[in-house]
């Protein structure tokens, strides 16, 4: 056996063969290894579905997934992709989307993912908060978003995103130009 990396192992031609008694490799009647070249057919499948599991690592990582594979991981994300953006918008969105999936609707997360999706530099201002009983505003929270530049998406795509990782109940404003020097409270 050869080792094709820390976790697959490569098994050579022969190797289901070797696994039988000698005396069954040849077939006594024609003196010809028919058994053994039975059993290669069953390697090749077998080696054919090993390359296959061998791929499924990279087959979500979007980097190097197919684009439609990366655009289907964008949908499990919560990131619907238009499929005319430039590759590497695509795979920058879901890379930026699986990365702060876990702080999704925290001003942290926010304002990471857009960064990220937007390759631009963000602020998030939120008025929201955690309020006792009673004393909670009326209406819902407020986001506004500053971003210097869109990242090669439109205004109403980068919209989708942010509105997409709010918090329940909150409304948000996007605001491209530069950000302001000191978030307003």
């Amino acid at each position: 056996m050869t080792t094709r990396s820390p976790l697959t192992l490569r098994l050579q031609p022969g190797w289901l063969a070797e696994q039988l008694p000698p005396a069954m490799l040849l077939d006594p009647s024609t003196d010809s290894p028919f058994l053994g070249r039975f059993l290669r057919i069953f390697e090749d499948v077998s080696a054919e579905i090993q390359d296959q599991v061998d791929e499924l690592p990279s087959a979500h990582d979007a980097n190097v997934a197919g684009i439609d594979h990366v655009r289907w991981l964008g949908s499990w994300l919560g990131v619907e992709i238009d499929s005319s953006l430039p590759e590497p918008t695509q795979r920058r969105m879901v890379r930026a989307a699986s990365r702060w999936l876990g702080l999704r609707a925290t001003v942290p997360g926010l304002r990471n993912f857009i960064a990220e999706a937007t390759d631009s530099a963000c602020l998030v201002e939120d008025n929201g908060g955690v309020f006792a009983i009673g004393e909670q505003p009326t209406t819902g929270s407020t986001v506004t978003v500053y971003i210097e530049e869109l990242g090669g998406l439109t205004e109403s795509q980068v919209q989708v995103l942010i509105d997409r990782s709010l918090p329940v109940g909150s409304t948000a404003q996007l605001v491209v130009g530069p950000l302001p020097r000191s978030p307003s409270r």
